[in-house]
């Protein structure tokens, strides 16, 4: 599906901010624009919506003073179309009023799109750093991922990046600072779900070298598994974003958290070798039916 339109923006220094809003999930920039004074031709801009079926397109114009905004011709039709029209600036995001939180690929947990270029730049105050865990991942694999990938570099005036593509989960990124640039790209050929990715600040010398080996050795690499306790005897594991059931838990989960999931249906036979399993944690407005046993509460 494509939306197209044409629009004109007269006058010292209008803006045209295009966001789309797919159902049931967060509004996403798409692309912006800024015009000369002097330029008063009609252009076109698109949006591009994939296979998304039902959504919202948000069309924000800011105007200075003396300025002017138009817009004209609005139109649906099927096909393919350019994500970012050839004049919109590349399309950015920063982030620097939030500790944590969550960054997707467009249209996130549905396809992305072709030849797509998008950036974060996400910073927190000095005397942190950022941690970076990887909660998805399903991109076009290539060996030294030129084709789709996610980038990331610790700032703008590092020379040295680090490329992710693929469907395996890579390790936590540990930033040096506090500022990292996270971006995004897709070339013409084939397509997958993107990613999601979860950035927290944390204090700078929150690791030590004698943290390094405390991870859960038999956490399914679709989850993320930590400690409960300092003697290692419980397990917490954060299962978010998952569209199939992991076929292992850790032996010595205690604690499972599911919100924000696509799971039709779960039952105990999911867990029956889970002999230390007392909690789970689930999404009020969840779709599938959650059937257990009575020694296991709800969260």
């Amino acid at each position: 599906m494509c939306m197209t339109f044409t629009y004109r923006l007269l006058g010292k220094g209008p803006e045209l901010d295009i966001s789309v809003e797919p159902k049931n999930m967060n509004k996403e920039q798409l692309w912006l624009v800024k015009d000369s004074q002097n330029d008063t031709i009609w252009k076109t801009g698109q949006v591009s919506l994939g296979l998304v079926t039902e959504f919202r397109v948000h069309i924000k114009a800011t105007q200075r003073y003396k300025s002017e905004v138009n817009i004209d011709n609005i139109f649906f039709m099927e096909g393919y179309c350019d994500p970012v029209p050839a004049n919109a600036q590349e399309w950015r995001t920063s982030i620097s009023d939030s500790s944590s939180g969550y960054i997707t690929s467009p249209y996130y947990p549905t396809l992305y799109l072709n030849n797509m270029k998008r950036n974060w730049r996400i910073e927190v105050p000095d005397g942190q750093r950022l941690k970076l865990d990887w909660s998805y991942l399903n991109l076009e694999h290539h060996k030294q991922c030129k084709s789709d990938s996610v980038i990331i570099k610790d700032s703008r005036r590092s020379r040295t990046s680090t490329s992710f593509c693929g469907y395996e989960l890579p390790p936590t990124y540990l930033a040096p600072g506090n500022k990292v640039i996270v971006g995004f790209q897709s070339d013409e050929t084939n397509v997958g779900t993107g990613f999601k990715l979860h950035y927290q600040a944390i204090p700078a010398d929150f690791f030590d070298d004698s943290c390094e080996n405390k991870e859960v050795s038999d956490c399914h690499p679709m989850v993320q598994c930590s400690y409960i306790r300092s003697n290692k005897s419980k397990v917490f594991v954060e299962a978010l974003d998952l569209m199939i059931i992991p076929e292992y838990f850790p032996a010595l989960t205690t604690a499972i958290d599911f919100h924000d999931n696509f799971l039709i249906k779960l039952g105990a036979y999911c867990f029956e070798n889970l002999t230390q399993l007392e909690y789970l944690g689930e999404d009020s407005t969840s779709k599938y039916k959650l059937t257990l046993s009575q020694n296991i509460r709800h969260i």
